[in-house]
């Protein structure tokens, strides 16, 4: 982290060379998560009022799952809004997310979105 912070995103080489015992797979594969995580952070700090009510989300046509439904946006936020709190690079990201559909009170009754293991979330 502290390599990243001191020469960018735009000099990985320098990155990898500042830091010791990871190889430089690992190393990129770290920056493009955080890179991620920054980049959803930030859109949901644009939001004046609570994500989890008013993110916007630009859809697109299409977006079908597996089963024939897309998630709802509400889903969508939820979703987001977690991986956002939890962390991209957090170990067990999609467990904890999957926990926090089934004890949240939103979907209580919503089997589209409880019924997904983690690796489908």
């Amino acid at each position: 982290m502290q390599a990243l912070e001191n020469h960018g995103y735009d000099n990985m080489d320098l990155v990898k060379s500042d830091v010791e015992g990871k190889t430089p797979e690992e190393i990129e594969a770290y920056a493009k998560c955080n890179e991620i995580q920054q980049l959803l952070d930030a859109k949901l700090g644009e939001c004046k009022h609570d994500p989890q009510w008013h993110f916007c989300i630009p859809y697109g046509t299409g977006g079908l799952t597996a089963r024939g439904r897309v998630y709802t946006e509400d889903e969508d936020r939820f979703l987001l809004v977690q991986l956002a709190h939890i962390g991209i690079a957090c170990d067990g990201v999609y467990n904890q997310i999957h926990q926090e559909v089934h004890l949240s009170p939103l979907f209580q009754f919503d089997w589209f979105i409880m019924s997904p293991n983690p690796q489908e979330i």
